[in-house]
């Protein structure tokens, strides 16, 4: 991690622990629920939006997520490691062409892997005062982050398991903030802080002889249909 994402966090836990400003917009977060096959792994976006339309200037992000089982069970869902970034390149990111690069941990609370906590900000955010990122955030959903998760844990998960991911809703944790380190409050009334995930069966995938008898007798048919009408 390095010493200028560091320094922005330090900034953003200070600013954290002053009173939230009435005057600026407060922040939607969004999730949907996953499915996850046994044995897989599963993406699951969390998306931010400004609840009102005129739009909020931000600079930083940070989050916290935690996995907790639905029902108590031995089991255990964990996120991956190290946890990718390639979604930095989608349009609808909220720091697209502009990011200092995502960074995070995943780490133990109660199973292993099933906490990550990270963040990201603007190229240009260094000190506070620094050019917040180009696009205010407004009422149109921009993908604060994407996690991946995955079941091949020492415990893995079974067909019928359920587990939910949280992100913090504390903003000493999880914010957006603007380009001095001020955190955006959230809008708890409309947010959705828990995406649920479903563990499913896998997929059968065919076997190569078998594949191969299909491709053989669709093919063998679609000749006797060619012969037929010649």
């Amino acid at each position: 991690m390095t010493a200028k994402f560091l320094r922005g966090m330090a900034g953003l836990a200070l600013a954290s622990l002053t009173l939230l400003s009435s005057a600026h917009a407060a922040i939607i977060v969004t999730v949907s629920d996953v499915d996850i096959e046994v044995g897989g792994t599963a993406f699951m976006d969390f998306f931010v939006e400004s609840d009102v339309v005129a739009g909020e200037t931000y600079a930083n992000s940070l989050y916290d997520f935690l996995i907790t089982p639905v029902v108590p069970t031995v089991t255990q869902l964990a996120f991956v490691v190290p946890q990718p970034a390639s979604y930095v390149t989608e349009p609808d990111y909220l720091f697209f062409n502009d990011s200092f690069g995502p960074a995070g941990s995943v780490f133990t609370t109660t199973t292993p892997g099933d906490s990550f906590s990270g963040g990201d900000s603007t190229s240009g955010v260094l000190f506070a005062g620094d050019t917040p990122y180009a696009t205010p955030l407004t009422s149109t959903k921009r993908l604060l982050v994407r996690v991946q998760l995955t079941t091949a844990t020492g415990l893995p998960a079974g067909v019928g398991d359920a587990f939910d991911v949280t992100l913090n809703s504390n903003t000493l944790f999880s914010s957006l903030s603007d380009e001095n380190f001020n955190p955006l409050a959230f809008n708890l009334a409309n947010s959705d802080f828990v995406g649920r995930v479903n563990v499913i069966a896998a997929t059968a995938v065919p076997e190569p002889s078998s594949l191969a008898l299909c491709t053989f007798l669709s093919l063998a048919g679609v000749g006797f249909r060619s012969r037929r009408r010649s």
